[in-house]
């Protein structure tokens, strides 16, 4: 607290620099500290993004490997299910042929390529081929052709077992799929060496019926190395694991098969966060420690390389982070201590040019604070900043002394007239001196103002007095008493232009204003004789029902001509006439001169007057006009009458016509109902409605199909069918599918359209007939 109290009762210098220079470092260093922590989690965040592209690029790589694969063995499939167009003596030979052709025109990853028929399938000559290289121990087809360093050679498969092969992952897959499949990595003996493979097989048919199986084995041990290279500079690891955690791939491959818990727990509780993840397919980020207690990064994400429900792990020293996070930190350190060097110096510079100026300025100060005038005198100080500010109000402050005293003196003498500026609010002696004087002044200009105001007023009666005068005279036509009033109003108020717009309202639905007299406008603004309510000023006074004055007026709104030339006017107002609170018209004037008030308010006073007026002379005419309007609406009424008539006999007999098209519909709907299968389902396969011909194929009577799954009616091998159809018949479109039912009486083959009702988006509607 002492020490608190010394630094306050120091020098002015001593102050500063020590305020400027703690501020600013814990300033700045609280910015270094947030600066780095941010930084560090930026080359995080870069890293782990580093990470998640080396773990698509050995997916992608994987992937595209086995993709390749399946789509040689596709088209494979392609290619033998046609076999049944050549003869059958050629067709073991042919086939052959075409395997070894795609077996030699791919690279090393490609081991084998094998065909397995069913027995009697490709030739029904099974007997006569026992003992064949390409034929099993029954003279089945089984033809393999496998790669070694001599090149393709054909397997000897003539004492292999049926029985082995039909309970094969690779045969009954295919076989129970109907689509290609893919084994899980396994260990095969090829050519001495012990590598990791799978085959890839697919389903051969024809017209519809199983005949047999093609299919590959891929070397997944060599993509495997190829992995392991791609993250040998980083020295990563990756692997697949199954949905039943089971590794699919290592970089130790006689780990391959072995459970997650078995090889990546390592004996530490520290990778159960991994480990949980990895079987609950959470993609993200996780710390892992190898067998050596080492720490990784590790990024776990959901994948599909070998079959659905895969999990992909990377894992990347941790020093792949750590190393860049380290060289950042140092290099910030570093610069931390010499920014806070930097900043020493320069506020010692600073500190010194701020406290001799203030100096100066305190010494001028205490002279005038005890009235030594003659000590005091003009501060020369050039700083630039504050302080040079400072020193040059002072200097003001000296010469407004000066000045006061000299206007005391001129007020004093009675001369009134002399100039004398205050400082402002704050300088209680100026503003006294110069209220005083203004005090004085005052009483003369009030008279003058008091005279100027009654010769205002008498003008404004006078001049109403006389245009009420001319409203009472005799009219005659309507255009001249327009033309009078505006002349009157242009030669009163002395201005340039004025016009007089009237409200037509001949069409109730399509008021608009006309202009019905004017007086020197321009050739360009009388071209146009109309304008809608809602137009520009016109509208606006109109719609607010209070007089306009524009003191600054578009270029091309109007414009006042001579002889001499042309120029836009310094005022534009526009007053509404109103009558019963309606407005009927707006009386528009421009100027070259500023309007005076008096002469604004002449304006309000006759138009008043002249708008009720024009109400009686509008009332007149109105009443000739809606005479004449009322014999011809009566005519016109008859023809209304007539065309009526024409028009109801015209509807009776369109609303028979459509009587008959609805009998002839529900005709037609009551004959598919009797004749066709017609079951709805909504969008998971619950039966909503049927007809007796279609609950007789599901089993069950109409009354009692409701909240059946049709689903599980239809025999396995149609239920993707089935799935397909619907979401086309969701999509817009109309599918029609072949479906086979199991019933209580057997199954029941039908020809099925679907079809989803346009009322109600999630039910379709499935029509057919019964195929037998």
């Amino acid at each position: 607290m002492n020490l608190a109290l010394e630094f306050l009762k120091g020098s002015l210098k001593k102050r500063m620099l020590w305020s400027i220079i703690g501020s600013v470092s814990i300033v700045f260093l609280f910015t270094a500290v947030v600066t780095i922590v941010r930084v560090r989690a930026t080359l995080i965040e870069e890293k782990h993004h580093e990470i998640d592209a080396y773990s698509e690029q050995c997916t992608e790589r994987l992937s595209l490997s086995i993709n390749q694969v399946r789509e040689q063995v596709k088209v494979l499939d392609v290619s033998l299910e046609q076999s049944y167009n050549l003869p059958k003596g050629d067709r073991r030979r042919l086939t052959e042929v075409k395997l070894k052709e795609s077996l030699e025109g791919t690279n090393d990853m490609l081991k084998a390529i094998w065909t397995e028929w069913e027995p009697q399938a490709i030739d029904s000559l099974d007997v006569q081929m026992v003992g064949s290289k390409a034929a099993s121990s029954t003279g089945r087809f089984s033809c393999a052709l496998f790669r070694d360093a001599g090149g393709v050679h054909l397997k000897d498969v003539s004492a292999d077992d049926d029985a082995s092969v039909f309970s094969s992952e690779y045969y009954s897959g295919a076989k129970e799929s109907g689509a290609i499949h893919t084994t899980k990595p396994y260990f095969d003996d090829y050519a001495g060496v012990n590598i990791l493979m799978i085959s890839v097989s697919a389903p051969i048919k024809v017209d519809g019926s199983f005949k047999g199986v093609v299919g590959a084995d891929v070397n997944i041990s060599s993509i495997n190395s190829t992995i392991k290279s791609a993250l040998e500079e980083q020295k990563g690891r990756f692997f697949v694991i199954d949905s039943d955690q089971k590794l699919l791939l290592y970089d130790d491959e006689s780990k391959v098969g072995k459970t997650t818990a078995e090889v990546l727990s390592n004996g530490t509780s520290r990778n159960d966060e991994i480990l949980s993840a990895i079987k609950d397919k959470k993609t993200g980020f996780y710390d892992y420690y190898d067998e050596n207690g080492d720490r990784f990064i590790a990024h776990v994400s959901e994948a599909k390389i070998f079959n659905e429900g895969e999990v992909s792990v990377i894992v990347i020293p941790y020093s792949f982070i750590s190393k860049t996070i380290g060289e950042i930190v140092g290099i910030g350190l570093i610069l931390i201590v010499l920014a806070l060097s930097i900043v020493y110096f320069v506020t010692v510079y600073i500190v010194r040019r701020i406290v001799l100026p203030v100096e100066k300025v305190t010494n001028v100060l205490k002279a005038l604070g005890d009235g030594d005038f003659d000590k005091a005198s003009h501060v020369d100080v050039k700083t630039h900043d504050e302080i040079e500010t400072m020193a040059t109000s002072l200097n003001s402050l000296y010469d407004s002394i000066e000045e006061v005293a000299v206007f005391a003196e001129n007020i004093g003498s009675g001369k009134l007239s002399v100039e004398f500026k205050s400082k402002g609010n704050g300088d209680i002696l100026g503003n006294s001196l110069i209220k005083m004087r203004e005090g004085l002044v005052k009483a003369d200009e009030e008279a003058k103002l008091r005279k100027m105001e009654d010769e205002k007023q008498s003008w404004i009666e006078r001049s109403v007095a006389n245009f009420g005068k001319e409203l009472r005279n005799e009219h005659g036509d309507t255009k001249s008493f327009y033309n009078n009033i505006i002349r009157i109003i242009v030669r009163d108020l002395e201005v340039n232009q004025a016009a007089l717009y009237l409200i037509n309202d001949n069409d109730e639905s399509s008021k608009f204003f006309e202009v019905v007299a004017c007086m020197a406008w321009g050739r360009e603004k009388m071209q146009k004789k109309t304008f809608m309510l809602e137009e520009g000023l016109l509208g606006a006074c109109y719609f607010e029902r209070e007089p306009i004055v524009l003191t600054e007026i578009p270029e091309d709104y109007v414009s006042i001509t001579s002889g001499l030339g042309g120029a836009n006017p310094k005022v534009l107002m526009l007053v509404p006439l109103i009558y019963n609170e309606n407005v009927i018209g707006v009386v528009e004037v421009a100027s070259f001169k500023v309007l005076e008030d008096h002469k604004k308010t002449y304006l309000l006073h006759v138009s008043e007057i002249f708008a009720s007026t024009l109400v009686s002379i509008r009332v007149n005419a109105r009443t000739n006009e809606l005479l004449s309007i009322s014999q011809m609406q009566a005519e016109e009424m008859a023809a209304q009458e007539e065309e009526m008539r024409q028009n109801l006999e015209e509807l009776h007999a369109t609303q028979e016509e459509m009587k008959r098209k609805t009998q002839k519909a529900e005709l037609m709907q009551q004959a598919v109902e009797e004749s066709f299968i017609s079951i709805t389902i909504d969008r998971q396969f619950s039966v909503v409605h049927s007809n007796a011909i279609g609950a007789s194929i599901i089993g069950e009577n109409a009354l009692s199909v409701a909240g059946i799954n049709l689903e599980s009616l239809v025999v396995e091998s149609d239920r993707e069918a089935l799935r397909a159809a619907v979401g086309a018949a969701l999509a817009g479109r109309i599918e029609t599918v072949g479906l086979t039912f199991k019933g209580r009486q057997g199954s029941r083959h039908i020809q099925a359209t679907l079809v989803a009702e346009q009322e109600m988006n999630s039910h379709i509607t499935i029509i057919g007939y019964e195929v037998r």
